[in-house]
């Protein structure tokens, strides 16, 4: 496995004294929201992982998906990514969007995906303890959950392109 990108930066909060910069991780992750006959699938993250993850504000709810490797490209990660966290083959349509997300010394560029399920049963690993296939009428629209907003930009997307 590759280390992660590093590289040093601007950072006004804490700079260093000697020459005005710290090392900040530079990462990029790929999630994906796959859709299957009208539905698409939301994981349901471990106790563990809510507890060990990077930033304060983690959620539950997570779609599948990863940091990039060194010399990958995104969507090959991506389906990698997916492979490993649920046993699922997906090909991966078209890019969402694109997110940054900072932590202590961390950016992390994020590229959303949509894909489609192509086979493959369910079977999680350890970054999750459940997961469901929901429909558009099955969100939760009160929430403030960044995946359910990502997850109705994949339905309109998937139904305006690919149906």
């Amino acid at each position: 496995m590759s280390p992660p990108l590093v590289f040093a930066g601007v950072f006004t909060e804490k700079p260093n004294p000697r020459k005005g910069l710290i090392e900040i991780k530079l990462l990029v992750a790929a999630k994906g929201v796959i859709i299957k006959g009208g539905r698409a699938l939301i994981l349901i993250r471990s106790e563990a992982e809510m507890e060990n993850g990077e930033f304060d504000y983690i959620e539950e709810i997570d779609l599948p998906g990863g940091i990039i490797q060194a010399h990958e490209k995104v969507e090959d990660g991506l389906i990698r990514e997916i492979k490993e966290e649920t046993n699922l083959d997906v090909e991966v349509l078209m890019p969402l969007k694109v997110s940054d997300n900072f932590g202590p010394g961390l950016h992390i560029v994020g590229v959303l995906y949509l894909c489609r399920y192509l086979g493959g049963e369910v079977a999680l690993g350890t970054e999750h303890r459940d997961y469901k296939w929901v429909s558009r009428k099955e969100l939760n629209r009160e929430s403030a959950s960044w995946a359910y907003e990502r997850i109705e930009l994949a339905f309109d997307m998937f139904e305006k392109h690919f149906q």
